[in-house]
């Protein structure tokens, strides 16, 4: 028949009867999980839990060792007793399980603090991410979108510049639009000029024929 403990309590983990008021086993686990580190993620719980149980097996670990030890002493005092050398070969058993115990939790505890490097990786980017993004918007250079609108703007006004229809002076090698009669260092553009004063002389006899009466 088992009898209990009001006093104490098993741990669910190792098996251990530890103080019925206890948080927390010696092996690292947590009787309440409220009770866990504030502000510290799953991840981080979870590694620091992982390390815990790991430091638990290192310490069964040694004590195994020990008693291996002792029955050894055991064993040499009656070296021909049977009863002793199976104690010391149940012992070894013990020794090398427990190694092989904590070999398994050194690699459950690694994989855990690699999570943990990857949450804070992932954050460390997000918050750079995010302090990139604050200074862009707060920065006075015009955007990306701005600059192509602008681009093509200005490409828009050079086509329609080219798209006039221009001639250059023979002496300055000035290019003016054409209709433009003198150029600024004072050449005559003669075909532009004739055309005017013939138009001016035309516009001229038109009025000077409708100021004069009819002749009856």
């Amino acid at each position: 028949m088992t009898s209990y403990n009001i006093y104490q309590k098993t741990c669910p983990e190792c098996a251990a009867a530890v103080p019925a008021d206890a948080k927390q086993c010696e092996c690292g686990y947590c009787f309440e999980p409220a009770h866990a580190n504030a502000g510290w993620s799953s991840e981080e719980q979870a590694a620091q839990d992982e390390r815990l149980f790991e430091d638990y097996l290192a310490a069964r670990v040694e004590q195994a060792i020990e008693m291996m030890q002792a029955a050894q002493s055991e064993l040499a005092k009656s070296p021909g007793n049977f009863d002793k050398a199976l104690e010391v070969m149940r012992r070894l058993q013990e020794v090398r399980a427990a190694r092989a115990a904590l070999e398994a939790q050194a690699g459950k505890t690694l994989e855990a603090r690699k999570a943990v490097e990857s949450v804070r990786s992932t954050l460390e980017t997000a918050s750079r991410a995010e302090a990139h993004e604050a200074s862009v918007a707060q920065s006075p250079e015009p955007g990306e979108a701005f600059k192509t609108l602008q681009a093509a703007k200005a490409a828009k006004v050079m086509e329609t510049k080219q798209a006039v229809e221009t001639e250059e002076c023979p002496v300055c090698h000035t290019a003016f639009p054409v209709g433009v009669t003198r150029c600024a260092c004072g050449y005559i553009f003669d075909d532009h000029a004739a055309k005017d004063d013939a138009a001016t002389s035309s516009k001229s006899r038109e009025r000077k024929d409708k100021s004069q009466p009819p002749i009856l």
